[in-house]
């Protein structure tokens, strides 16, 4: 499909309209909610998940629908930083096998995960510009008892070793095809 990627409608919305084109009424509406870290995160990426998802659902940006787009910004993340540390121990320039002097290959890696960053960013309403294109028309619901009693139980739950669930006699919960527990849909 050729042209620009039509805005979804709450993007629309959160802008006022601007356009006064017709709002798609039949557009999927997901819930606003943020799932459990997927279970194979390094520790930086499961922090950048709660970090930045939790600021996103606090926002109504982050629906149940946009887990896939949180995670690959998670897991770049972690890898730009991963990179950028490497740089740092190593410095820009390294030897080769050969002896000869080259460009550090993590600054490469790093480089370009910083690219992909910048874009998901965008897409997320995480940058300066794509922010301040977003307005509130009123205020959000604030997430019910149960769903912050929910929120704390999964958290707590990121933190139990699948080994200690299965000596409590959960081993459904240990598993990795539960898909409430690792946080993907199917």
């Amino acid at each position: 499909m050729a042209g620009r990627k039509p805005l979804p409608t709450a993007v629309k919305v959160a802008r006022g309209n601007p356009g006064k084109r017709p709002l798609n009424t039949k557009e999927p509406a997901f819930r606003v909610r943020l799932l459990r870290a997927p279970a194979y995160f390094s520790e930086e990426a499961k922090a950048q998940w709660y970090k930045i998802g939790r600021m996103l659902v606090r926002g109504g940006i982050l629906t149940e629908a946009d887990g896939t787009l949180l995670e690959a910004f998670c897991v770049v993340y972690a890898r730009w930083v991963d990179s950028e540390k490497q740089v740092l121990r190593l410095g820009t320039v390294v030897k080769s096998g050969d002896g000869d002097l080259m460009r550090n290959p993590y600054l490469m890696v790093a480089n370009r995960a910083l690219d992909q960053l910048i874009k998901m960013m965008g897409d997320l309403g995480l940058s300066p510009s794509s922010r301040s294109r977003l307005q509130r028309n009123e205020p959000l619901e604030q997430p019910s008892l149960v769903d912050e009693l929910f929120r704390l139980a999964h958290e707590r739950m990121a933190t139990v070793e699948a080994e200690d669930l299965s000596t409590w006699g959960i081993r459904e919960l240990a598993g990795e095809d539960d898909d409430l527990m690792d946080g993907r849909d199917g």
